[in-house]
């Protein structure tokens, strides 16, 4: 159309030709700057997406290898309290094996020693029994030897009577023949051998009392001494049987109150190793618990440093994506939906579970999130100038 006006001249067209490739020249220039610089906006969007998807999965990663870490210590933890718990058994089994055992070897010795002291005692006993007897029986063979001596005692004091009777007869038959002496009449005569009759018949029945008497002694003194023997050999042999059945009964209640010691002694020491089982099984209970609850709050610490470094992370990026003017929310439903831990149930601290049960509580539960946002809020620019706040 410039070239074909007749109305211009031709420095005219020349200059309107000129700002005419100016301005194309602008154009294309400021179209390239457009594209290159929506070209950087998109290469910039599409990497802070794929970053922020690279950090979404890294986080799930991190939060999956965590929980298998913490599934892995707690299992550990598990049978190591299952070997701690069967150890305790083990022990108790073995200590009241042990105990029973030193019980019975206790009970045995102590009857062996009964028997052994009820087996002296008897031996004691016929020992004593015979040595009595063997005394008696000595006593018995000297009581003769005795017997005679007291005998001839006897005899020489009948023997003196005897002599001293026979001196008196003869003195009295002096007397009585002198006082007849001077008589010469047959009737005196008469009378005098009356009267040395009736002195020997006198005489004669004074020697036989006097051998009746003897005989009496003799019998008395035997019986006497027969009488006293056995009297002291019996009562020797009841005061012996008396000490001995005391010294038995003695015997046999010591025995008894030394089983009665024994058994209540027995009965002690099981009651305080029932009391030491029991005292370990409850620090043993309050040790597992503790070890537990360390291992919670040690769990809970780090998954919470976890999440916080994680939240920084994504915070970051959102700000950067922010700056871009881009919604974080549009930008995340773009993505694909990716599995988030949130949370980890807690674990079950009681030690009466049994070991599945305890694994299957402390898994951690995996729920799909269709939207991740950031934790802090920030403002974001529409295409119409104004700000959105998101969160």
């Amino acid at each position: 159309e410039i070239l074909s006006s007749s109305t211009r001249g031709k420095t005219e067209k020349e200059d309107e030709i000129r700002r005419l490739k100016d301005d194309l020249q602008l154009k294309i220039r400021n179209d390239e700057q457009t594209l290159k610089t929506q070209l950087m906006h998109d290469h910039n969007v599409r990497r802070l997406q794929l970053k922020r998807r690279k950090l979404l999965l890294l986080h799930v990663l991190e939060q999956k290898l965590f929980e298998e870490k913490c599934t892995k210590n707690m299992d550990t933890i598990i049978q190591r309290h299952a070997l701690l718990k069967k150890h305790h058994e083990q022990t108790k089994e073995l200590e009241h094996k042990q105990l029973a055992n030193l019980h019975k070897m206790r009970n045995e010795f102590t009857a062996k020693q009964h028997q052994t002291e009820i087996a002296n005692f008897n031996e004691y006993s016929n020992r004593r029994q015979k040595e009595l007897a063997k005394r008696h029986a000595l006593s018995q063979k000297q009581f003769p030897k005795n017997i005679k001596l007291k005998q001839a005692d006897i005899k020489r004091q009948h023997k003196e009577a005897y002599n001293t009777q026979t001196r008196q007869y003869k003195a009295l038959k002096e007397k009585t023949r002198l006082d007849y002496l001077y008589a010469s009449t047959n009737s005196s005569r008469e009378e005098l051998d009356l009267k040395l009759k009736t002195l020997k018949d006198e005489q004669r029945r004074k020697f036989d009392l006097l051998y009746q008497r003897y005989e009496e002694t003799i019998q008395k003194m035997l019986d006497q001494q027969n009488f006293k023997l056995n009297s002291d050999q019996e009562r020797e042999r009841s005061s012996l049987k008396t000490i001995l059945d005391d010294d038995q009964r003695n015997l046999l209640y010591l025995q008894e109150e030394s089983r009665h010691r024994m058994e209540q002694q027995h009965l002690d020491e099981r009651k305080q190793l029932e009391r030491n089982i029991e005292e370990r099984l409850i620090e043993l209970n309050k040790q597992m618990e503790q070890e537990l609850s360390a291992y919670n709050e040690d769990r809970t610490r780090q998954f919470t440093l976890l999440l916080e470094k994680q939240r920084r992370e994504l915070s970051q990026i959102d700000c950067e994506i922010t700056n871009l003017g881009i919604n974080v929310a549009d930008l995340a439903e773009s993505m694909q939906d990716i599995h988030f831990f949130t949370a980890f149930p807690n674990v079950n601290t009681s030690s009466n579970n049994s070991n599945n049960n305890n694994n299957n509580n402390n898994r951690t539960s995996m729920i799909s999130l269709h939207r991740s946002y950031s934790s802090n809020s920030f403002v974001s620019n529409n295409g119409n100038g104004t700000t959105t706040n998101h969160k």
